[in-house]
């Protein structure tokens, strides 16, 4: 069944756009840039890309966007957070260069569904760390319900802090939890909670998610086998997985496709113009965003 996956992930890669020589051409230029990124750890050609995405276009920005104010930076939506507080200084330095903006293609398709959340709408976000994400939706959405999912303690902490520059200490309707994500519930070695969608949605008396958020480092598939249930009762209405590897990518579309969700953005490793892939998804039968045409990495 491995093997399976593999070969049906490799011909899936190489056939979905352009001609299979393109894209087998496409993959050794990111196995080079891979390989440079792994001997140097070389932030330039990383903020080069990020900068380059033509999505950035579609991004408006705050007027401080990219600047550092008492160790805070702004983003492009005015939001503050800690100038370290995500990924150190290459992200800061990208996230100066490109005015407040770190993902353009994964933000550029946020804030289009954001304009269809309700009153009220519920985020959960998975792998929260510095809870960008998380804070965008509470800025944006009148009487947004937050919950965060962090399992590094340093990480949940950056995050909370982030929240509290822009909301104060205690906001309303913000939770966030120091646990892992799997496709089911249970107890890490280290004494950290693993939780599964279902059962956090259960132990929190979650009725539905309006955007579940996920960037789980690699357990993106076992995210999703975890929240079976509620995709099945159509409990969640638009789905973005950061996706870190091509056939993890391939494992959750056809996941996604399996449960009847339409896919609005589907950008692997070969078009990134940023660290991961990303699938963003709707449930079909809800009228609301439809795909976004993102730009692809040449």
């Amino acid at each position: 069944m491995l093997l399976l996956d593999k070969l049906q992930a490799a011909a899936w890669l190489l056939t979905k756009r352009g001609t299979p020589w393109k894209r087998f051409q496409q993959h050794r230029a990111w196995k080079r840039g891979l390989r440079h990124w792994i001997a140097t750890e070389d932030w330039g050609s990383r903020i080069r890309d990020a900068v380059a995405s033509p999505d950035n276009a579609f991004i408006p920005r705050h007027e401080a966007a990219g600047k550092i104010v008492e160790g805070q930076m702004i983003m492009h939506n005015g939001l503050r957070v800690g100038e370290l507080s995500y990924s150190g200084p290459g992200n800061r330095k990208l996230m100066m260069e490109n005015r407040g903006v770190h993902e353009p293609q994964e933000e550029r398709v946020f804030q289009e569904v954001l304009k269809w959340m309700p009153e009220g709408a519920v985020m959960l976000e998975l792998g929260s760390y510095w809870a960008f994400y998380s804070m965008w939706f509470y800025q944006v959405v009148q009487g947004a319900h937050c919950y965060g999912i962090e399992p590094a303690a340093e990480n949940l902490e950056m995050g909370i802090h982030n929240f509290a520059l822009n909301f104060g200490s205690s906001p309303a309707r913000v939770s966030i939890e120091r646990a892992y994500v799997g496709s089911a519930p249970g107890q890490s070695a280290n004494g950290v909670p693993i939780i599964s969608v279902d059962s956090f949605m259960a132990a929190h008396n979650i009725a539905h998610l309006n955007i579940l958020h996920a960037d789980t480092q690699g357990w993106e598939v076992d995210v999703l086998v975890g929240a079976r249930q509620a995709l099945a009762a159509r409990k969640i209405d638009y789905i973005f997985i950061s996706t870190h590897g091509n056939q993890l990518h391939f494992k959750c579309l056809r996941e996604l496709r399996r449960q009847k969700y339409t896919v609005l953005a589907d950008i692997d490793y070969l078009e990134t113009y940023s660290f991961d892939g990303l699938i963003v998804a709707r449930r079909s039968e809800l009228p609301g965003q439809e795909p976004v045409p993102l730009s692809l990495r040449p």
